[in-house]
């Protein structure tokens, strides 16, 4: 097990590729922290964890709040002695709040942003000291095709992802002397509930989407699952990609090249 004895924390932990990425990393034998507001299904992701061996426990927190993500650093340090790994999964897009940019709100812009970007600069933040004092640490953050070339229809969502982008090349130079690596992935459509909801919305207006457009959103015909998000995200943790930093990886199946 290539993760033996790290401690991870997920942020969104609980669902889709959150869900796929702290199952996956626990298998591969890392103790994980998952930080969703769905403490239910995140309680029941804990239990899964738990049966492989692996400490785990779960906490409701407002990634947008700067205290709330460092009490919850804090008890993971308490817990588990160190942090090795965070994973900058959760975020939102603008669903049902959608629009054309010319008919766009202030309210849905903050709405995107907040967590797309205020939630990732605060987790980072938040473990950065630790893992200097360390001088060991990987960041994963979790783009979107989006962000490398734009979604029509969904402009403060590819903003808010491009944004992250940009943060990790950034935070990945600024660290690199201490050890600390900073990578992003970036997923083209996925199958997830967050899918399945902008689905089953183009079926209601057939008029208005071409619904087989975006299940063929990639280049080999399907939507991306979000175990292969996953397994890449548990190789650029482990010590196989120690010489890795600073990059942004896609996996949407050619999505990014405009296909």
């Amino acid at each position: 097990m290539k993760l033996k004895n790290r401690n991870a924390i997920v942020t969104g932990g609980a669902h889709g590729i959150g869900e796929a990425i702290s199952l996956g990393l626990a298998k591969e034998g890392a103790n994980v922290v998952i930080a969703d507001i769905d403490s239910r299904k995140a309680d029941s992701v804990v239990e899964e964890i738990k049966k492989m061996g692996n400490r785990a426990f779960a906490q409701e927190v407002d990634l947008t709040k700067l205290d709330q993500v460092r009490s919850l650093v804090a008890t993971a340090l308490e817990e588990f002695g160190s942090i090795e790994i965070l994973i900058n999964n959760a975020g939102r897009s603008a669903e049902e709040r959608q629009s054309a940019f010319s008919e766009s709100t202030e309210e849905t812009w903050d709405y995107v942003f907040d967590l797309n970007i205020k939630g990732v600069f605060n987790c980072s933040r938040a473990v950065m000291e630790t893992m200097i004092q360390r001088r060991r640490g990987k960041i994963i953050n979790i783009a979107s095709a989006a962000g490398l070339v734009g979604f029509a229809g969904a402009v403060e969502y590819s903003a808010s992802k491009a944004a992250i982008i940009g943060f990790t090349k950034a935070l990945a130079k600024e660290v690199a002397t201490y050890g600390i690596c900073v990578n992003a992935v970036a997923p083209g459509t996925v199958e997830t509930r967050a899918s399945q909801r902008i689905l089953a919305k183009m079926l209601e207006h057939p008029e208005k989407f071409d619904t087989n457009k975006f299940i063929k959103a990639s280049g080999l015909g399907r939507l991306g699952k979000p175990q292969e998000v996953a397994a890449l995200v548990e190789f650029l943790v482990s010590d196989d990609a120690n010489f890795i930093t600073g990059q942004v990886i896609p996996i949407c199946g050619l999505r990014n090249l405009g296909t």
